[in-house]
Order: structure tokens, then C-alpha cells, then sequence
């Protein structure tokens, strides 16, 4: 039997993200992804020994993705709690919109996720929930628009990355900057 290569492991991966941003995860396919490497079916088991242990080490490669992205941002913001919010949220989009496959993650179907799955999903914007509960402990906001604010702001970023990797919002400095705008206005209503 051949060594199963490290590379091969990251192709895997890059090759399921796309798998699930053409097909969601209730259509996906490991002879997909194995194709798209170029492999045999049987191969992607010597790295996974299930669909669903690939689908787990995407979110898990997403999730180690987007936490470094965001403690790069973090590590380097001199802003107020606020603008970190703000400036996550805007991030978030931009990774998202950079990254297809990303979105697909972001975006799973959780019906479809083993718990252990949608507690790995969960952890990709943890970092992020941190942030916002500092934000609304130091306003004292009370629970329900902090929950009204969370909704919002998440809504704002899913639908914008949606938009703007289905093309039907560009992707562009005046957009990210009209969204940004929202995100701030929606910080100043209470």
C-alpha cells in the first residue's frame, strides 16, 4: 500500500470546498472529489475513512483558516471594541467572497452535520461571538438586542457574500464600504 501524502490530504480538502460550493453537502460526492484530484475513489480513504470524516476535516480546515485570518486582524487592531466588530464583520465577507467553497461551509445545512460536525461549524466564528458579547457587556445591551444586533449584522454578512460570489452584487471597495456603513448603523440604533 502507497503512503497516503500530506499534500494529497490538502488537495482533498480544496477538492471537497468545491465539491460542496457546486453541490451542498446533501448532494456531495467523494468519487467527486476524488476525480477532481485526478484519483481513484478508493483513494480519499486512505486519508478519510468517511464522507463524513472529510466533511468534519473541511470545516476543521475552514475553521483553522478563517481563526488565523481573524487573530492576524485582531493582533493588529488598535480600534475600539466596536470597530473590531465592524471590521471582523467586513473581513468575514471578504474571505467568504475570496474563498467560494468557504461560503458553502459557512452556510451548511445542519440537518444534514453529525453534532460533533456542527459543534467544529460552530467554532469558526467563536472568536467572533467573543467580540460581540464584549461590545454588548461594556454598552450593557440588554440579551434581546444584543440577539436583534447579531441577527442583523450576520444576515448583512451572509447575504452580502452570497451576493457577491453569485455575482449579482460586485465585489468591490464601494459595496464592502456600503456594507460596512450598515454594520455601523446598526451599532448606533438602539
Amino acid at each position: 500500500m502507497r503512503k497516503a501524502l500530506p499534500e494529497t490530504k490538502e488537495k482533498f480538502i480544496d477538492a471537497a470546498l468545491k465539491e460542496l460550493y457546486l453541490n451542498g453537502t446533501a448532494g456531495f460526492s467523494i468519487r467527486n472529489v476524488a476525480k477532481e484530484c485526478g484519483l481513484s475513489c478508493a483513494a480519499p480513504y486512505r486519508h478519510f475513512k468517511s464522507k463524513n470524516d472529510l466533511i468534519e476535516e473541511v470545516i476543521n480546515a475552514v475553521s483553522e483558516r478563517w481563526r488565523v485570518r481573524v487573530t492576524c486582524l485582531l493582533a493588529n487592531h488598535a480600534g475600539t471594541t466596536r470597530e473590531k466588530i465592524t471590521d471582523i464583520a467586513i473581513e468575514y465577507i471578504r474571505f467568504l467572497c475570496e474563498n467560494p467553497g468557504y461560503f458553502s461551509v459557512a452556510v451548511m445545512n445542519e440537518k444534514f452535520l453529525s453534532p460533533e460536525q456542527v459543534r467544529k461549524k460552530s467554532l469558526i466564528s467563536a472568536e467572533v461571538r467573543k467580540v460581540i458579547d464584549g461590545y454588548c457587556k461594556e454598552v450593557d445591551m440588554s440579551e434581546e438586542a444584543k440577539k436583534r444586533k447579531t441577527f442583523i449584522v450576520r444576515a448583512l454578512i451572509l447575504g452580502t457574500a452570497e451576493m457577491m460570489t453569485a455575482d449579482s452584487l460586485r465585489y468591490t471597495e464601494e459595496n464592502i464600504a456600503m456594507v460596512r456603513a450598515c454594520i455601523e448603523r446598526e451599532f448606533d440604533i438602539e
